[in-house]
C-alpha cells in the first residue's frame, strides 16, 4: 500500500556473505585460536576448517652439506601421509640429532604443513685410528664417524678408544698450534712404549723442518713450547731442513737433531744433541 508523501517501504533484503570470504574469516578465527592455544592445536583447527589445505607433510633440511638429505629425512622418522598437527617434535629432534654429522638440531613448525628442520654439522679436524677402523675427529674431540681412505686430515696416534682422554688432549694440541700459526702437522702420536717420546708431531713435508719429529713433553709449558717452535721455523734456517728432531721438552732450550745421514751446523742459541 502506498501513502502519500510516504517513501516505500521494502523488506530488507538479507545480504549473503561471498564463501571466499566466509572461509578468509574462519580461517583467522582458526590463527588467532591457535595463537592462544598453541602452534599444533591452531593448526588442527586450520585442517578440520580447511580440509584440502592439510596437505601432506612438507620437510625442509638447512644447514645439511655431508649429511645426505635422505638420511635426515629417515632419521626425523616421518611417515607416509604423516600431518603436522600430528607429529612428535621431540621425537624428530632426537632422531635427526642421531645422525653421525649432526652436531645440533632445531626444529620449526610452519602451519598448515611445513616442517623445517635446521642443523648444525660437525667439523672434522682430525682423524684417529681406533682398533681396525680410522675415525673422523670434531672439535669437541668426537670420533662420530670412520673416515673415508685417503684423508689428508692430521693423524692422531696413541688413541685406545672412543673414549679416550687423549682424543682431548690432541684436539687441544692441534688448536694451539693454529693459535700459534703452525700448520696442523702429518701425525700426532698422544702415547709411545717411551712415555718420555710422547706428546710428538710430524711436520708436514710442506714446512720448513719437513718431516722433522717434534718432541713436545708436557702439555702445561704448551703456549711457551709453540711459540718457541713457531719463532724457530719462522727464521728458516738450513739447519732445519736436515732436522730429523726437533726437541723442545727441556725448558727454554730447543734441540735439533739431524737424520742420520745429516751433519747440521750449530747455530746462536741452539744447541745439537746425541
Amino acid at each position: 500500500m502506498k501513502r502519500s508523501r510516504w517513501r516505500n517501504e521494502a523488506r530488507p533484503r538479507a545480504q549473503r556473505l561471498h564463501p571466499r570470504a566466509a572461509r578468509a574469516i574462519v580461517f583467522s578465527l582458526a590463527l588467532v585460536i591457535g595463537i592462544g592455544a598453541g602452534a599444533l592445536s591452531g593448526e588442527a583447527l586450520v585442517a578440520r576448517a580447511f580440509p584440502e589445505r592439510a596437505a601432506r607433510l612438507r620437510l625442509a633440511l638447512v644447514g645439511n652439506r655431508e649429511a645426505p638429505a635422505l638420511e635426515l629425512a629417515a632419521a626425523a622418522g616421518i611417515g607416509p601421509g604423516a600431518r603436522l598437527a600430528g607429529l612428535d617434535l621431540a621425537a624428530v629432534r632426537s632422531g635427526v640429532a642421531a645422525h653421525p654429522w649432526v652436531a645440533s638440531v632445531r626444529v620449526t613448525t610452519l602451519p598448515p604443513d611445513l616442517l623445517l628442520v635446521s642443523v648444525r654439522e660437525r667439523e672434522p679436524i682430525a682423524q684417529a685410528r681406533i682398533g681396525a677402523e680410522v675415525w673422523l675427529v670434531d672439535r669437541s674431540a668426537h670420533a662420530f664417524l670412520p673416515a673415508a681412505p685417503g684423508s689428508n686430515l692430521p693423524a692422531l696416534t696413541g688413541i685406545a678408544a672412543k673414549g679416550d682422554p687423549k682424543l682431548a688432549e690432541g684436539v687441544a694440541w692441534l688448536d694451539a698450534l693454529a693459535a700459534h700459526g703452525i700448520a696442523a702437522p702429518r701425525t700426532l702420536r698422544l702415547a709411545d712404549r717411551d712415555a718420555a717420546r710422547a706428546p710428538a708431531l710430524e711436520l708436514s713435508a710442506a714446512a720448513p723442518a719437513p718431516g722433522a719429529v717434534v718432541l713436545l713433553g708436557a702439555a702445561e709449558e704448551r703456549d711457551a713450547k709453540l711459540a718457541r717452535l713457531a719463532a724457530l721455523l719462522a727464521f728458516r734456517l738450513p739447519e732445519l731442513f736436515a732436522a730429523g728432531e726437533i726437541d723442545l721438552r727441556f725448558g727454554g732450550e730447543v734441540i735439533l737433531r739431524p737424520r742420520p745421514e745429516a751433519e747440521v751446523a750449530n747455530s746462536s742459541g741452539i744447541s745439537n744433541g746425541g
